[in-house]
């Protein structure tokens, strides 16, 4: 009989996918008896699932750590590595041996989880990262106002540039970019993106992973694409000096380019790359064609008018819609920023020229009743 706690682990990741989780969180507490905790974020939120305690709990961790090959001891220090989950196991026979098991496991589908293993004063935990098994929406699909989106293809219009999208960590950022590389790309050119972890596979697109222990870097794959006679390009996420001299060089040299970084709001996003590439704002606004800024809201559920169902398993809550600001770069707005304007200054102006803020983007889904005030407010903040 295959052990139990292999088909455990199973179940929760396949009821994740089911129940389009983003993150599982797993907590290893050293207690006796030894338990392990599970929380899940769904739509925006951490919830509670029912965890395992006793041998079974260890098992787990073992088998964990087994697969994603970050050590079989205690964990001192932080780790990265990828767990490799095949869709449905959870139903596979228990009966069967743990070679059949494996072997039967094998036929399918296999998904790449990126985990990250840290050691915390009650114990080690473990956060596992679920792709989305959706196919790309195309760029039309993601949710942008009619605006917005053809604000966005005029970006896109360019020969070349640099477009940034912005925003926290699970902002759905990464879907936006594969939609763009997706409306960019296609068989007549040379596509390539360069990823930390690849999310998942695009067709047409020759993707590149980082791997920091072997040498492949950000900025060591990005000295080799400048040449590569590469067209588009799509660099995961903007972190340093190099990269972000990379994006606007390259861009410059008459490649279509689209990256990502951390910042609240768009004019934000353009003075972080102008600090991260050490480049004179000259330079960047050359290269730079627009940003775009993005939230996720989370979507009331209609058939219970928010109040919790069964189908929404009483949390009121259908996924999450997401809310977009798009500047584009005039001639206006790069001599005002490279004549000193604040941002304060600059946000204005960009207001003017008809930018719609992350604001207005929410006020057009609490009209539609897509969201409510409260929602808001936890993506955005209190104005």
């Amino acid at each position: 009989m295959t052990e139990p706690a292999i088909t455990w682990l199973d179940r929760v990741i396949d009821k994740a996918f089911q129940e389009k989780v983003s993150d599982i969180h797993l907590e290893f507490v050293e207690d006796d008896p030894f338990r392990l905790l599970i929380r899940v974020r769904r739509a925006g939120d951490l919830l509670e699932w029912p965890g395992i305690q006793g041998p079974h709990a260890r098992a787990v961790v073992s088998r964990i750590k087994s697969l994603a090959d970050v050590g079989s001891g205690n964990v001192n220090k932080s780790e990265e590595g990828r767990y490799v989950h095949r869709a449905g196991a959870g139903g596979i026979d228990v009966n069967l041996t743990p070679t059949q098991y494996d072997q039967a496991a094998a036929r399918l589908p296999r998904f790449d989880l990126r985990l990250v293993v840290l050691p915390t004063i009650r114990g080690e935990k473990y956060v596992l990262r679920l792709p989305s098994i959706a196919r790309t929406p195309r760029l039309n699909e993601i949710g942008f106002s009619d605006a917005n989106l053809q604000s966005l293809r005029r970006l896109f219009g360019y020969a070349n540039g640099l477009v940034l999208f912005a925003g926290p960590v699970g902002a759905g950022k990464t879907t936006s970019m594969y939609s763009a590389l997706d409306y960019l790309g296609g068989k007549q050119k040379a596509v390539y993106s360069v990823e930390d972890p690849v999310e998942r596979a695009l067709a047409d697109v020759d993707q590149i992973e980082v791997k920091e222990g072997a040498g492949n870097t950000f900025p060591s794959i990005l000295r080799s694409l400048r040449r590569s006679d590469l067209q588009v390009l799509m660099i995961g996420e903007i972190r340093d000096e190099e990269t972000a001299q990379s994006a606007v060089e390259i861009s410059i040299a008459g490649a279509r380019v689209i990256s990502s970084l951390h910042a609240n709001d768009s004019v934000a996003a353009v003075e972080a790359l102008i600090t991260l590439s050490g480049a004179k704002p000259q330079q960047v606004m050359q290269s730079l064609r627009g940003v775009v800024s993005q939230r996720l809201v989370k979507r009331v559920h209609r058939a219970c008018g928010g109040r919790g169902c069964e189908q929404c398993r009483g949390t009121g809550i259908d996924g999450r819609v997401p809310i977009h600001e798009v500047l584009t770069i005039t001639p206006e707005f790069s001599q005002a920023l490279t004549q000193g304007a604040t941002r304060y200054q600059l946000q204005t102006l960009a207001r003017q020229q008809g930018m719609q803020t992350l604001r207005q983007d929410a006020e057009r889904r609490l009209q539609s009743g897509e969201t409510n005030p409260r929602y808001v407010t936890e993506a955005l903040g209190i104005e």
